[in-house]
């Protein structure tokens, strides 16, 4: 099943959850946000979303920095 991350393109062997994908790509939860097919996904949904072929994952990571 081929899936696209971040625009690259995925294979995965079986279908997975969101939340699933994201633990075995050690992607942290806290900090991250998720879109699918351009819509943000509440973190509480990420067990219900059953990922598919052809979907459009979009993950955002919270950098901390500032400006000296």
């Amino acid at each position: 099943m081929e899936i696209y991350v971040n625009g690259k393109a995925r294979q995965l062997e079986r279908p997975l959850s969101l939340r699933d994908f994201l633990r075995a790509e050690q992607h942290p939860e806290e900090g991250c946000a998720v879109a699918v097919a351009e819509q943000i996904i509440p973190r509480t949904d990420w067990d219900k979303l059953e990922l598919k072929e052809g979907m459009r994952i979009e993950i955002f990571t919270m950098v901390a920095g500032g400006s000296r």
